[in-house]
């Protein structure tokens, strides 16, 4: 599947020439580091072509200063998130049940 995603990226973009947009954090980890053990030495060569990019880019954003509490939305977010940048997310949810139970 690593292979036919990179494949197809390949003719969405434009052979690398457009950005690849992903509207979900933890596909975008997915899409840009984690497919890369699996794929063939051909499709290594189009993947490092391959401008992936997040629909929110975060990366810049939440590494430039510290927070109280770094938050997400859910499980997966956290886990992409939390591997871009060394700090540990949790659910928003959680946190504020947490803040306002007695």
């Amino acid at each position: 599947m690593a292979n036919r995603i990179v494949e197809a990226a390949w003719g969405w973009t434009a052979g690398g020439r457009l950005p690849l947009v992903v509207d979900a954090s933890s596909c975008t980890l997915g899409l840009a580091r984690e497919v890369v053990a699996y794929l063939t030495p051909d499709n290594r060569s189009l993947h490092e072509e391959l401008w992936i990019v997040d629909s929110v880019v975060w990366a810049a954003e939440v590494t430039a200063r510290p927070f109280d509490a770094p938050l997400s939305a859910n499980r997966m977010c956290e886990v992409g998130r939390g591997r871009a940048t060394g700090r540990s997310y949790h659910s928003a949810l959680v946190e504020l049940e947490r803040a306002t139970r007695p």
